[in-house]
C-alpha cells in the first residue's frame, strides 16, 4: 500500500550491491499487480513466486496452527518448506544465467 499511495519504493539492496536479481525482486511489483486483478503482470514481475504464492501461504497459515497448538510441524510440512527454500535459492541463481 506504501508503494500505492507515495509511489516510493526501495530498490533491491543485493540488486544494488551486486547488480544482480535476489529470489524476490520483483515481489512489491508482483503484489501492485494482484492489486489490480493484473496476473500477466505479477508473474512476469517474478514467475516463481507468483505461482508458490498459494504454497507459501498454506505454509505460513500452518506455521501459525503449529504455534498457536504448540505442536510440532509435520513431516509433510518440513518436506514442503525445504523443497521451496531449495527451489527459491535455484531459481534466485538461474534466473541470473
Amino acid at each position: 500500500m506504501w508503494v500505492k499511495i507515495t509511489g516510493i519504493s526501495i530498490e533491491c539492496p543485493i540488486r544494488a550491491i551486486t547488480g544482480y536479481y535476489c529470489p524476490g525482486c520483483g515481489v512489491t511489483t508482483l503484489f501492485l499487480c494482484l492489486s489490480v486483478f493484473d496476473f500477466c503482470g505479477a508473474f512476469h514481475a517474478n514467475p516463481f513466486l507468483f505461482v508458490l504464492l498459494p504454497v507459501i501461504f498454506w505454509l505460513i497459515v500452518q506455521d501459525e496452527i503449529y504455534r498457536t497448538n504448540n505442536r510440532q510441524h509435520n513431516k509433510t510440512y518440513n518436506k514442503i518448506a525445504i523443497t521451496t527454500i531449495i527451489i527459491l535459492v535455484a531459481y534466485g541463481i538461474i534466473r541470473n544465467i
